[in-house]
């Protein structure tokens, strides 16, 4: 494979794969980055969750119903939000990955099906 040929709007193979595995080297830096994230939100959660269960119990509150209500709770609501935003957009960005990597996949088909033709 020369990578000489073109796509039909004339952009060579080679150049067409190279952007699409940018693209897609960039989207995996976001996931990683995403993944730091979401751990974070994860532990700001639990963390918060913790703490509130403590203070809830110290006022005399029943465990049954502070499990109950805790999600809801104005001292951790906001950090049950930023975990589920955080998991949102790393599944987004999972299936972003996934699809540069099938682009990359599409184009290298392409041109071995018109190197193929260019033979019979």
């Amino acid at each position: 494979m020369s990578g000489g040929e073109r796509l039909p709007d004339g952009i060579l193979y080679q150049q067409e794969i190279a952007r699409l595995r940018d693209e897609r080297d960039g989207a995996i830096a976001d996931l990683m980055d995403l993944a730091s994230e979401v751990a974070e939100a994860d532990a700001s959660y639990h963390v918060a969750v913790s703490r509130r269960t403590l203070q809830l119990k110290s006022e005399g509150m029943p465990a049954t119903v502070i499990n109950r209500i805790i999600d809801g709770d104005d001292a951790v609501a906001p950090f049950r939000q930023q975990k589920i935003a955080s998991e949102l957009m790393n599944r987004a960005t999972e299936k972003l990955v996934a699809a540069k990597m099938q682009d990359v996949s599409l184009v290298k088909a392409q041109m071995g099906f018109d190197q193929g033709r260019a033979f019979n």
